[in-house]
């Protein structure tokens, strides 16, 4: 008999493989990321280049831009083609599953390549014309408190969402074709990586199966539309999707997965509930009801303080993303 567990747990390694991917160019956990570093370099050729305020500035800009976008094809050519490679290893655990004859996908990872640039491209865009009209070169660079037109958060964001879109794709043109020829009904059920950081999206898509050709309900912050093909359902998805057949979609897994995310949101509300009764606490003691010390803060209140500082931590246990 088939181990569907064996599908599952494939599908939960491409989700775990594709954190990794999206490290390597760069998160907030892992600020030493290719696409960050380069960002970081970038933004001191520029500042030193609009401090000079020569007649070739333009110039030079151009050409440190022209390093970035190097730089970052580098890292997004490899982490792509990493990505294909999850999805065709998943594809062949779950052809052995099935039964299933898959087949070597191809997979247009340099117009995803060319997509990601193409960000930069168009912050280039602005950058040339914001020294064209001789504005405020902060508008560039951004300052403490603004955001300029040279930001990596963009590039990194349509980095990942490829990657995950070439994990899916690889997995799709590997099985679809030999799922055809099997005269079963077939679905695909959306896996997400459960931990702090798993989107209110995600977890109401957690352990969901349709047939092959329908849609997935996702709603909940920050999916892009209310009913979606396949992942990334929103930036920085890691969700995967595995293949099913339809007539064994309602086991005793699939329960188990929804129960997994139904435990992980009553968790959040609990959370949640706690968070308003600590700063309840605080204003009772007659103080700020913030995560930040004061000096004349007692035991009890440092305690309170701590609490409510680590469940703000805990990504959408404070927020419900």
């Amino acid at each position: 008999m088939p181990n569907r567990r064996s599908s599952i747990n494939a599908a939960l390694r491409t989700n775990r493989e594709l954190g990794k991917l999206f490290a390597q160019l760069g998160t907030a956990e892992h600020p030493r990321g290719a696409v960050l570093a380069a960002y970081r370099n970038t933004r001191r050729a520029l500042r030193d280049v609009l401090a000079r305020h020569g007649l070739t500035m333009a110039l030079e800009a151009r050409e440190v831009m022209a390093g970035l976008k190097d730089s970052v094809r580098t890292v997004t050519d490899s982490t792509l083609d990493a990505a294909v490679e999850l999805g065709w290893k998943q594809a062949e655990i779950e052809a052995h599953v099935w039964e299933l004859e898959p087949l070597m996908p191809y997979v247009d990872t340099v117009t995803m390549t060319d997509a990601i640039v193409g960000v930069i491209e168009q912050q280039e865009r602005g950058i040339l014309a914001t020294l064209a009209v001789g504005a405020d070169p902060a508008l560039i660079l951004g300052s403490d408190t603004t955001v300029g037109l040279l930001r990596p958060d963009t590039v990194t964001r349509e980095g990942a969402r490829w990657l995950t879109t070439a994990a899916v794709l690889a997995l799709i043109g590997a099985l679809k074709p030999a799922m055809q020829g099997t005269g079963r009904a077939w679905g695909k059920q959306a896996i997400a990586a459960i931990d702090d950081r798993t989107t209110a999206c995600c977890l109401g898509v957690h352990g969901q199966i349709v047939p092959e050709d329908k849609l997935f309900h996702t709603t909940g912050p920050p999916a892009w539309a209310d009913y979606q093909d396949w992942s990334p359902f929103h930036w920085n998805c890691r969700t995967s999707v595995g293949m099913v057949p339809m007539d064994e979609a309602d086991d005793d897994l699939t329960a188990m997965l929804l129960e997994q995310a139904a435990g992980e949101q009553e968790k959040r509300r609990a959370a949640r509930l706690r968070i308003a009764e600590i700063m309840d606490a605080l204003v009772d003691r007659g103080t700020i009801p913030t995560a930040h010390r004061r000096k004349d803060d007692t035991k009890a209140i440092i305690e309170l303080r701590e609490e409510l500082l680590a469940l703000r931590q805990r990504g959408g246990y404070a927020t419900g993303s």
